[in-house]
């Protein structure tokens, strides 16, 4: 039995390494492998549509857009999205183990979403984490982000930054916004109203409504820039066109100096 490693996250025992789905000898897997890849290949010659509803699908589009080939890698993670999307997700299970595990970082990702939410497969957040560790070390956002994510709820800000630093510096709009807020409220960090309102600007501008609307209330309170309503309510009014709405409750928080809306996907 091989030794793994662990490491406590978000409450749970990290694995440096995924558990094996097979066991020696594992003949019938590998027909199965074979069967779905070609009924995938043979059923997915056209990009899938990605699902756009459910966790952590953020970027999924662009994952999937990651190369405009036709090859064989590209054909079964689509049609992964396909399974997933059409609520097959025992199919897109097989697809991802089989992809994650010849190192195809989006397949990590997305196969450790399936295992955080037990579609398709036992629910394990253990070895949900240990894929994302996988994908965000080849660099994917998507997987820096969530791994960021289970840091902050871990109480763990130094890693915490380094993952989103990593993922905002790719764009990812969460990742911006988030930072945005925790240098802006000072939440683990010295508060820096100049550092949140660069990440702030770069998720208002790319249309985050969240965003926009604490970018338009440090510009009506003057936090870390000159005090201009005019501003404030150009970019207020564009989160509120956007749908932003606080609830009371939010509201009450905001008036005593504090709230954290975390964007959480």
């Amino acid at each position: 039995m091989e030794k793994q490693s662990t490491r406590q996250i978000s409450g749970e025992n990290v694995r440096s390494e995924p558990a094996p789905v097979w066991r020696d000898g594992g003949l019938i897997f590998w027909i199965v492998i074979a069967t779905v890849c070609v009924a995938f290949l043979s059923r997915n010659a056209q990009a899938a549509v990605a699902p756009t509803t459910g966790p952590d699908t953020y970027g999924v589009d662009r994952v999937a857009s990651l190369s405009a080939n036709t090859d064989g890698t590209t054909k079964l993670f689509r049609g992964g999205l396909s399974g997933l999307a059409g609520g097959a997700h025992n199919d897109a299970a097989v697809v991802w183990q089989y992809l994650a595990r010849s190192g195809h970082a989006p397949s990590q990702h997305l196969l450790g979403t399936l295992y955080l939410n037990g579609w398709g497969v036992d629910e394990n957040p253990a070895t949900a984490y240990a894929w994302f560790v996988y994908a965000a070390n080849q660099g994917l956002a998507a997987a820096e982000y969530r791994l960021g994510l289970a840091f902050f709820r871990a109480g763990d800000i130094a890693e915490t930054m380094k993952w989103w630093g990593r993922a905002a510096d790719q764009a990812h709009l969460p990742a911006q916004y988030n930072l945005g807020l925790m240098y802006l409220y000072g939440l683990g960090v010295e508060q820096d109203f100049s550092v949140a309102g660069q990440y702030l600007e770069r998720a208002a501008d790319r249309g985050s409504a969240g965003a926009q609307f604490y970018l338009g209330m440090m510009y009506l309170k003057g936090q870390g820039y000159s005090e201009d309503a005019q501003v404030a309510a150009r970019w207020l009014e564009k989160s509120s066109s956007a749908g932003f709405e606080l609830s009371n409750e939010d509201i009450d928080e905001l008036k005593s100096g504090w709230v954290m809306p975390l964007f959480a996907r």
